[in-house]
C-alpha cells in the first residue's frame, strides 16, 4: 500500500512539473501599446493585463488549447484557431480563418 501511495505521489509530482506558467511583455507596438500576458499550459489560459488585474480571454465563443507537439497555445473563436502563442519562438501569430496562414504577428520576452 504504501509503494502504490509513493508512486501515486511521484506521478503527481511528474505531471506538474510538466506544465508552464510564462509572463510575456509584448512591445510596445506602433501605437505605444505594451501588452503584459500569461500563458499557462496545463490547463491551457491565456490571461492578458488590464487595470492592474489578469483577465481570462476564454469567453464566449473564444477557446484556448495548449499543444504539447507544437510548444503552442492556440486561441479558437467559433472552433477555428486565430491566434498562436509559440512558446519556442516567444511569437504572437494572428491566424487568418479564411486560408489558415499567418496574417503577421509580434514578438515577446519572458519576464517571469
Amino acid at each position: 500500500m504504501r509503494k502504490l501511495l509513493l508512486l501515486l505521489f511521484l506521478c503527481s509530482l511528474a505531471t506538474n512539473a510538466l506544465a508552464k506558467v510564462e509572463i510575456w511583455k509584448c512591445g510596445p507596438d506602433n501605437n505605444g501599446v505594451t501588452v503584459y500576458m500569461k500563458l499557462h499550459t496545463e490547463p491551457a489560459k491565456i490571461y492578458y493585463r488590464v487595470a492592474g488585474q489578469w483577465r481570462d480571454i476564454a469567453r464566449g465563443e473564444i477557446a484556448v488549447a495548449y499543444s504539447e507537439e507544437q510548444d503552442a497555445i492556440y486561441q479558437y473563436k467559433n472552433s477555428i484557431i486565430s491566434s498562436a502563442y509559440d512558446f519556442v519562438t516567444k511569437e504572437v501569430m494572428e491566424i487568418d480563418p479564411e486560408n489558415g496562414s499567418s496574417k503577421g504577428g509580434f514578438s515577446c520576452k519572458v519576464i517571469e
